[in-house]
């Protein structure tokens, strides 16, 4: 088959590729979805996220809070810690049904090593 049957147009899809890439590579980006997801949950008492410092965060550093937390699947650790796993479970659905239907704006990337609990809070980390 030659180049140009091809069904997508490369030079196209390597334009897309590298739009994409730079989108992600700005940590405004990141930046504002945090705040995002930081105003959505103000109200929400078990859920947080790190606070942006806005005065040096910039397109290509962003700067926040440490979050001292559990890593959710490090199980032995939030029992240990006093932790109901239920309740952890419960709040989780919780929030993401409320961050799906009652947001439009929600955590894209739940995979443990982005969710820790600290404080008896859910903390969502990494947006980018």
């Amino acid at each position: 088959a030659k180049l140009q049957d091809a069904l997508i147009d490369p030079a196209e899809a390597l334009d897309e590729v590298l739009e994409y890439t730079r989108q992600e590579l700005n940590f405004n980006n990141e930046a504002k979805a945090i705040e995002k997801f930081h105003d959505n949950n103000k109200d929400v008492k078990f859920v947080g996220c790190p606070k942006v410092i806005w005065s040096i965060t910039s397109s290509r550093v962003i700067t926040m809070n440490f979050i001292d937390g559990i890593m959710i699947n490090d199980k032995e650790n939030l029992i240990d810690n006093g932790y109901d796993m239920n309740d952890i479970g419960r709040k989780l659905a919780l929030s993401y049904c409320k961050q799906i239907f009652d947001d439009g704006f929600f955590h894209g990337d739940p995979h443990p090593g982005n969710i820790m609990i600290e404080d008896k809070k859910i903390y969502f980390i990494d947006f980018g």
